[in-house]
């Protein structure tokens, strides 16, 4: 089961956690453009993080902005534009897209760049089906993905459409 905590921090911007089965505390620091995990306890919190991620192919990550963690202890997370002051024409932004990715065994995986504005991540309580809405105005759909089907990462199902 995941827990979630949004906060503004005035230091690293948005920020959404996930609590990690191992009692430890995952965040997207939006505006420091890093993954990262809480060295300290729940009990006992230091602001103090180790970067898990901040980089694709040793290019800086847009702005990770949403985050889930499946049961057997991979995370998947959004990487919109959002925590870029120029968004997708931002001379910082060192990737073409805004994607989706996998860090499994602290590798990174790139799942999907094709959705224009990846924003918000879960899964289905089986943590076979994981869920990614895109926040375009113009396409705002909750995509369905089956895990374990790469094909479903390229062709997803369609799960619901705001408009």
């Amino acid at each position: 089961m995941n827990y979630y905590l949004f906060f503004d921090d005035p230091v690293v911007k948005r920020t959404v956690w996930a609590l990690r089965g191992d009692g430890k505390l995952l965040i997207c620091q939006h505006g420091n453009r890093i993954v990262a995990v809480m060295n300290s306890t729940l009990f006992n919190p230091i602001p103090n993080y180790s970067v898990l991620e901040d980089k694709l192919d040793g290019k800086k990550i847009n702005s990770p902005d949403d985050l889930t963690v499946n049961s057997n202890g991979d995370f998947y997370f959004t990487d919109p534009r959002y925590g870029l002051p120029g968004l997708d024409r931002d001379s910082a932004k060192e990737i073409p897209f805004n994607g989706v990715y996998k860090i499994s065994k602290g590798k990174v995986f790139l799942l999907i760049d094709t959705l224009t504005k990846p924003n918000g991540i879960a899964f289905f309580p089986n943590n076979k089906t994981l869920i990614v809405a895109n926040s375009y105005a113009q396409k705002p759909i909750w995509y369905a993905f089956d895990i374990d089907d790469p094909i479903q990462f390229i062709m997803p199902e369609f799960l619901y459409c705001y408009q």
